[in-house]
């Protein structure tokens, strides 16, 4: 990634977590810790600099969000504590994450973890929601607080509850239903 295009991601970070300097400093930290990861720590200064964006986020500030996982742009942390997300799973753009929030995988009896989840672009999760396993959740659904998705939730749809459902899509705006 071009040195153009890691601060634009940044700066996109850093406008849409206005209101909340840990978002903003976490954001920022992961950008640079992901961009030395991948694909893998290069040398001395990256394996450091990953290590320290670990321990500041992780101890620190109380977020685990590995520099391994794939996040598009615009990631909006709201009130960023107690978020747990695995490694492997991919969050897409404008997804917005609250406090804690889970996001890993499940390993099985026979001692195998299964794959993680993938949110599309403009995911809403509320407070506590935990979300587990190979699970897919469309572009632009939003699942409710306290609720533990175990099955895939369609593109616009609102789900909430122990174990998630589906309620209903999300009402398009008038000028799209035409």
């Amino acid at each position: 990634m071009s040195w153009s295009a890691w601060r634009a991601e940044v700066l996109q970070d850093w406008d849409c977590n206005r209101g909340s300097t840990k978002s903003q400093v976490i954001m920022a930290a992961f950008r640079q810790a992901h961009r030395w990861q991948t694909p893998a720590p290069a040398g001395p200064v990256a394996r450091v600099g990953v290590t320290a964006y670990k321990v500041l986020t992780t101890w620190l500030l109380g977020v685990e969000l590995p520099p391994e996982t794939v996040v598009g742009a615009e990631l909006r942390l709201v009130h960023p504590q107690a978020i747990v997300v695995n490694g492997e799973t991919r969050i897409g753009a404008r997804c917005m994450l609250r406090a804690s929030t889970t996001l890993g995988n499940v390993v099985g009896d026979d001692g195998v973890a299964s794959a993680s989840p993938a949110l599309g672009d403009d995911v809403e999760l509320g407070v506590g929601v935990i979300v587990i396993g190979p699970v897919a959740i469309g572009s632009g659904a939003r699942v409710g607080a306290g609720a533990v998705v175990i099955r895939d939730v369609p593109p616009g749809a609102v789900a909430v509850g122990n174990p998630a459902r589906v309620l209903a899509p999300k009402a398009k705006p008038a000028d799209e239903a035409a």
